[in-house]
């Protein structure tokens, strides 16, 4: 008697494939931070126009603009984020005893707020100016928090 063959379970990815990954994606990041801050026009432009087409359905479509507001202002809003972070790292400590991915959650969320405010001070990106606003901010517009958000 044979046993059937028994394929092997999946692996988790090589150290070596995760750090490429992480190198390769902060490299893509650098290049955007650099041709922001160097204000190159093709993105400017490409920026500019998407910003301009976005505002028009904004000023046009005001249900839909109030519902992205809610969710932007109370949903997804950085402050929002870090709480659930908090909840997670407390959750974390005494709930599962993994102490170590507390630390490592609350500290990424630190950094990548400090990052954030670091960066966004370096390139001190204006928001753009509209004569019928849906929303306002008084700080650089870049990078953007929802991207960051931690």
């Amino acid at each position: 008697m044979h046993s059937p063959p028994v394929d092997s379970p999946p692996r988790p990815p090589q150290h070596r494939t995760v750090v490429r990954t992480a190198w390769v994606l902060a490299l893509c990041s650098l290049v955007l931070l650099v041709l922001v801050a160097a204000e190159w026009r093709p993105l400017t432009g490409t920026d500019g126009d998407i910003a301009r087409t976005t505002h028009r359905w904004a000023v046009d479509e005001t249900g839909v603009t109030h519902t992205m507001r809610v969710l932007t202002d109370w949903v997804w809003d950085p402050w929002t984020m870090r709480l659930l972070c908090a909840l997670v790292v407390v959750w974390l400590w005494w709930r599962r005893r993994d102490r170590r991915t507390a630390v490592w959650l609350a500290v990424t969320c630190v950094l990548g707020s400090l990052l954030q405010q670091v960066l966004k001070a370096a390139v001190d990106r204006p928001r753009p100016v509209w004569p019928d606003p849906v929303d306002t901010a008084h700080f650089a517009a870049f990078p953007s928090g929802h991207a960051m958000t931690a």
